[in-house]
């Protein structure tokens, strides 16, 4: 059986960590919105001409977060 002390001590140690930045995979329409500064119209339209990649959970429809900071370095560099 594990030594309670141990255990706790443990538990402890964890908590005093920072909180290691999570960046996510897949976004949201609203969260694509806010990333990009485009509007709901512009990116589903991104969606509809499959400029972005995408993956639906359940109703839920999500953008790969790569894709569209792809895309918009592309649009970025195309308009140069």
């Amino acid at each position: 059986m594990p030594d309670a002390t141990a255990t706790t001590t443990i538990s402890a140690a964890r908590k005093r960590q920072p909180a290691a930045e999570v960046t996510p995979l897949y976004a949201t329409i609203d969260d694509a919105c806010r990333l990009s500064g485009l509007g709901r119209t512009s990116v589903y339209a991104l969606v509809q001409r499959r400029e972005v990649v995408t993956a639906k959970v359940g109703r839920k429809r999500l953008i790969q977060v790569a894709s569209l900071v792809a895309f918009l370095r592309s649009a970025e560099e195309t308009s140069k």
